[in-house]
């Protein structure tokens, strides 16, 4: 079988071509180990959709302001039914008399909601 030479050199660097696609702001949340996110308004980076508190506290108005937290952590446990489909542990310098509950990691999707790739910054708790 003989190649035309452009086909070849085609054939040659379509993987390149392939690993230069993705864009450097876009990442597989399987390779992110860990989120810091921040409180007092800090926003996520936003490319499709506007951007979103880092951290939304979503007790009652008067159990949030008691206590605002200011940093909290999130460590990637892996995934549960795919590869994408992240568990998270958060954790935040609470006093003992309080304690996360549910923690919901959202991230935007780089191209479309159900996209693979999600935007660096982009995630929210």
């Amino acid at each position: 079988m003989l190649f035309e030479p452009l086909s070849l050199i085609f054939i040659l660097i379509l993987p390149f071509l392939t690993l230069a696609a993705r864009p450097n702001n876009a990442i597989l949340l399987s390779e992110v180990r860990t989120l810091t996110l921040r409180g007092n308004g800090a926003k996520t980076t936003s490319r499709r959709v506007s951007a979103i508190p880092q951290l939304k506290c979503i007790s009652s108005k008067a159990v949030c302001d008691l206590y605002p937290i200011d940093v909290m952590r999130c460590t990637n446990q892996g995934s549960s039914y795919g590869t994408e489909d992240i568990e998270w542990s958060c954790s935040a310098s609470l006093p003992e008399e309080f304690k996360l509950g549910s923690t919901d990691v959202i991230c935007e999707g780089y191209s479309s909601p159900d996209d693979r790739y999600v935007l660096k910054g982009s995630c929210g708790v």
